[in-house]
């Protein structure tokens, strides 16, 4: 089996707006071989960014697009590909888009390799270490504690036994923000909730205020506390101790090396690979494989599309030190589109027997999305 083509299609709603969304529009890839087998991936990334570095034509031996290096070859090469996508984006990558662009070719080779096999991908990676992983509902966060409470209350009684809001309504005081924590943590009784600070707490640059914000949160139970400092702030993750609040990060990371030193560096609970970002399932192992020898737990960050939630879950099941899965529950027309047979039952999800990463697009109903 030969790779013949990449194909990319960028899907985005009529309706983008300046939120902390990246599911408005995505960078769908297509991977097509002389076998009439195709394979589906995604970058979370700028579309047209991403999709310059596809197209791009060679200028030189390491400065390179990336559909000229993959076609012609076998989808089975996977690990070889990716350090030949790796070493020919080297002149302008290393990480941020051309890792994300990477990422979306790895995920249609492993769906390419599962479905030429018959075989579901986390069976690829070595196998189920959990047959199910606990899921969390993904939300941004209200305006109001009210809204927060029946929010949070809807999806408890949707089966979720976990719950994590970020962004939103975050960010407009200490005292409002406790007060949308407060609310949140009232509607989940006994179930996890989780806090992203991301844009807030990364904009104030003050170190104790941050410090003030986290043992907030730890007073009221929460589980972890996302990204409280800039993706490439060791430093203030290294001396940064809750007592009784874990931290999580990684979402926006994308290199092998970045990811190195967050983990190696020290402050960090659970680390956040984005299969979309952080170099495909490919690169998010070796992350999840380091993680698992410095004794931290895995979470992977999954928000933009069905795509990267189905390869998230593989990783996930194929991991044993993976804690949850992240589970988008904002609104987006654009969901319709992906079928993954995934189901929540009692707050878990489990992988279907489906080949390949399980997930199956409607072409059709996209072009009505597409740019």
């Amino acid at each position: 089996m030969r790779i013949t083509d990449v194909e990319t299609m960028i899907l985005r709603r009529p309706d983008v707006r300046d939120i902390g969304d990246s599911s408005q529009d995505i960078l769908l890839v297509r991977v097509l071989t002389d076998e009439g087998l195709v394979g589906i991936g995604e970058a979370d990334t700028s579309p047209e960014v991403g999709r310059a570095i596809i197209d791009a034509p060679l200028s030189h031996e390491v400065c390179r697009g990336l559909r000229g290096v993959v076609v012609g070859h076998d989808p089975f090469e996977r690990g070889a590909l990716w350090r030949a996508m790796y070493r020919a984006t080297l002149f302008y990558g290393r990480s941020g888009a051309a890792l994300q662009a990477m990422s979306a070719i790895d995920l249609a080779l492993w769906d390419l390799m599962g479905k030429a096999v018959g075989r579901p991908v986390y069976q690829l990676l070595g196998g189920a270490c959990q047959p199910r992983i606990r899921a969390y509902a993904s939300l941004l966060m209200p305006d109001e504690p009210a809204e927060t409470e029946a929010l949070v209350a809807e999806h408890v009684a949707g089966g979720f036994s976990a719950v994590k809001l970020g962004w939103g309504g975050l960010g407009r005081g200490l005292r409002h923000d406790e007060a949308l924590v407060a609310a949140a943590r009232s509607a989940a009784g006994d179930r996890a909730v989780m806090i992203d600070m991301a844009n807030r707490a990364w904009d104030s640059g003050d170190f104790r205020a941050t410090e003030k914000l986290a043992h907030m949160l730890a007073d009221h139970d929460v589980y972890w506390l996302e990204e409280p400092f800039a993706p490439d702030d060791y430093a203030s993750y290294a001396r940064f101790r809750v007592p009784g609040l874990r931290i999580a990060t990684g979402e926006e990371e994308s290199s092998p090396g970045g990811f190195d030193r967050l983990m190696e560096t020290g402050g960090v609970d659970v680390v956040q690979p984005d299969p979309s970002r952080a170099g495909g399932l490919t690169g998010c192992l070796r992350v999840a494989e380091r993680a698992e020898s410095l004794g931290l737990a895995l979470a992977p960050h999954a928000w933009s599309s069905p795509i990267v939630r189905a390869a998230a879950l593989h990783l996930c099941v194929a991991t044993p030190h993976a804690l949850m899965l992240e589970f988008s529950q904002h609104a987006s027309p654009m969901e319709r589109l992906f079928d993954t047979g995934l189901e929540l039952r009692d707050g878990f999800v489990a992988p279907t027997d489906r080949p390949g990463l399980g997930v199956e697009v409607d072409l059709e109903a996209a072009r009505a999305f597409s740019v």
